[in-house]
């Protein structure tokens, strides 16, 4: 695995318990985009915040600002956001639908992670509102995207909108092989 992975995860028993990215997976995305780090990150679905650790931890400057979102901003989350900004980043969570907010939000990103309500329409919202806000070269996520048809229906929708995004996208799939697969799909804004 990853020393950089291994590293912002083995001292926090609680990441390790509420981490719901597969780290093959994770360890894929970052084979991938190497060296490269962001300066802004939108997450939508902070859920218990292993996710928004990871990735501002590996993925994101110093100093770089970072938005979660999340319809209900629970105690596990405020932690970690807690724990990024003494790390010194710029950590703001918002407990608010992710339209809503998308739709009043007047500024750019370069780090977008979809990973919130898993329903086919709210995604293809999310995206269609986010995709103009996502600087040029910049990155978005989209998190559950494989084999969830066959083992819940909890996520179709990330499934059914990642393979109608891949018609009209060129898209990057990272699955591990177990069967503990979530899937995580890249999309690079190239214009």
């Amino acid at each position: 695995m990853n020393s950089e992975l291994v590293e912002i995860l083995k001292d926090d028993v609680f990441i390790n318990e509420h981490c719901h990215q597969n780290l093959i997976e994770v360890e894929k995305l970052l084979k991938r985009l190497g060296n490269r780090k962001f300066s802004s990150f939108l997450e939508i679905g902070g859920c218990h915040g292993g996710s928004l650790w990871i990735y501002t931890n590996l993925l994101i400057n110093f100093a770089g600002k970072v938005i979660v979102l999340d319809i209900d901003v629970n105690q596990d989350l405020k932690n970690v956001v807690w724990k990024l900004n003494r790390l010194g980043y710029q950590v703001t969570s918002y407990e608010k639908h992710s339209l809503g907010f998308l739709r009043n939000f007047d500024g750019e990103f370069d780090f977008v992670h979809i990973d919130g309500q898993h329903d086919y329409h709210v995604i293809k919202q999310e995206f269609a509102l986010v995709y103009p806000k996502l600087k040029k070269h910049g990155i978005i996520l989209l998190h559950d995207t494989f084999n969830f048809r066959i083992t819940s229906g909890a996520h179709i929708g990330c499934v059914d909108f990642r393979e109608e995004l891949e018609q009209k996208y060129r898209c990057e799939n990272f699955i591990s092989n177990d069967s503990s697969v979530c899937g995580i799909t890249l999309l690079e804004k190239n214009v």
